[in-house]
C-alpha cells in the first residue's frame, strides 16, 4: 500500500508511474463459492490510486471548480487531501481495500456497467496558490455469486474496476493553469 499521505500536497510521487486514462483493470472471474473480492486473489486489482497537479494563481479570483469522473466500482476524490466526493463506497473513511457498493442484479446481464459523478462542485476554500493536488481512488466493485456462475463458459465479463476520465474546470479559467499539455519552459 501508498504511505497514508499519499493523497496530500507533501507526497513525493516522482516514481509513480504517469498512465492516461481510460485504466481499465482485466479480472480472471471464477466460482469459488463465496463470489468474487479481487482483495483475495493474487494479481488482482482492489483499488486504482491516481494522483493529479494543477496550478491555481489566485484561488481569490476563482469563482468556481468543477469535477467530472466516469468509473467502474466506486469512487473517493480528494483535494489538496480533503475529501470533496464519494459515490459508490461505504463508510466514512474506507480502507484502500474497501470494496465499493455491489450493482444492481440487472446490470450483470448487460454492459452498463459505467458509473459518473458530473459536474461537481468543489468547495473553493480547499484551492491554495501554487500546486494543488486531486487524488482519486477507485474501488472494486464484488461480484455476486450468482453473476459469476452467469459468466462461466461465456469467457467474458465486464471489469469490477475502471477509471475512463476525469475533468476538473476552474472558472474563470485564468485563475488556473491548464494541465492538459506540458509546460513550456524549464520547471523543477
Amino acid at each position: 500500500l501508498p504511505p497514508v499521505d499519499w493523497a496530500g500536497l507533501a507526497m513525493d510521487d516522482s516514481t509513480w508511474p504517469r498512465v492516461r486514462l481510460p485504466i481499465q483493470v482485466a479480472h480472471e472471474v471464477i466460482a469459488n463459492g463465496s463470489g468474487i473480492r479481487p482483495q483475495n486473489r493474487d494479481g488482482a486489482t482492489a483499488t486504482l490510486l491516481v494522483r493529479g497537479r494543477f496550478e491555481v494563481k489566485n484561488p481569490a479570483a476563482v469563482k468556481s471548480c468543477r469535477l467530472s469522473v466516469d468509473y467502474v466500482g466506486g469512487v473517493v476524490v480528494t483535494v489538496n487531501d480533503k475529501e470533496v466526493l464519494r459515490r459508490h463506497v461505504p463508510g466514512d473513511k474506507p480502507g484502500l481495500l474497501a470494496l465499493a457498493e455491489v450493482y444492481p442484479k440487472e446490470v450483470f446481464a448487460s454492459d452498463a456497467c459505467d458509473r459518473y459523478a458530473r459536474e461537481i462542485s468543489i468547495p473553493v476554500a480547499l484551492l491554495r496558490t501554487g500546486v494543488n493536488v486531486v487524488a482519486i481512488e477507485v474501488h472494486a466493485a464484488p461480484y455476486p455469486l450468482a453473476a459469476v456462475k452467469a459468466f462461466e463458459g461465456a469467457g467474458s465479463c465486464w471489469n469490477p474496476i475502471a477509471l475512463f476520465s476525469v475533468q476538473m474546470t476552474v472558472s474563470p479559467a485564468a485563475a488556473a493553469v491548464a494541465n492538459v499539455a506540458r509546460p513550456t519552459g524549464i520547471r523543477l
